[in-house]
This record gives structure tokens, C-alpha cells and sequence, in this order.
């Protein structure tokens, strides 16, 4: 990673305050859902310290939700940018 790459990943993780997440992040919410949704576990190092945080992003019901999906969204974005990422053929649907 060059040092830009990295500081730019950086300022995504403080903005997302991520140690601030349980490690099961799941908040309560009512209403429908489609299935299949997506699931992550989101690691971060930093200063020695270590997280985890597994979401199933079924839903977006409330503030620490979306800043967790808007991080998502951004580190996808910025690896999308790296050349060997750019470099990977087109991914192919399901079916």
C-alpha cells in the first residue's frame, strides 16, 4: 500500500469510529428484508489494539448502521482504485 493509500484508509476508520462497535453488530429493527444479504467482519488494527466486527447488513435502521455501511462503501471504493485491483477481469453474475 502506498503511504496515501494507507492514510486515506486510515482517516476511513477513524471517521467510522470502528472500535466503538460491538463485536456482533446487530441493532434491532422491524420490517422486511431481502435474502440473501450481505455479511461482513470488518478487523482493524491500530496502536496495538485489535477489533472485529461481524455485521449482517440486513438493514440500515439507524445512524451507527448507515456510518458503518458508508465505511464499507468507501473502502470498497478506495481498493477499487489500486491497479491490481483494476486489473482482475469483470466479475461474472449469478444465476
Amino acid at each position: 500500500m502506498t503511504p496515501a493509500f494507507r492514510t486515506e484508509l486510515f482517516r476511513l476508520v477513524s471517521a467510522a469510529r470502528l472500535f466503538d462497535y460491538p463485536a456482533d453488530f446487530n441493532p434491532p429493527w422491524e420490517g422486511g428484508f431481502s435474502v440473501p444479504y450481505p455479511t461482513y467482519t470488518i478487523r482493524v488494527e491500530a496502536d496495538g489494539r485489535q477489533h472485529a466486527i461481524r455485521w449482517g447488513a440486513i438493514r440500515i435502521p439507524n445512524a451507527e448502521a448507515q456510518r458503518l455501511s458508508d465505511f464499507v462503501r468507501a473502502a470498497y471504493a478506495l481498493f477499487r482504485q489500486e491497479p491490481a485491483v483494476r486489473a482482475l477481469p469483470p466479475a461474472s453474475p449469478c444465476l
